[in-house]
This record gives C-alpha cells, structure tokens and sequence, in this order.
C-alpha cells in the first residue's frame, strides 16, 4: 500500500466517522 493510496482512505475514514457522530448526536 502506497501513500497516495492510503491518506485518502484516512480522509474518508474520517469524514464517514464524523457522519455517524453527527447522525447518533442527532437521534439523541
């Protein structure tokens, strides 16, 4: 797995996270 490849993973993983924080704060 190259750099390239993997940060913009990271990004994604981090914005989906964000997502679902957003979604379970909002439910609450």
């Amino acid at each position: 797995m190259s750099y390239k490849v993997i940060v913009p993973r990271m990004k994604i993983l981090e914005v989906f996270n964000a997502f679902v924080f957003y979604c379970m704060f909002k439910i609450i």
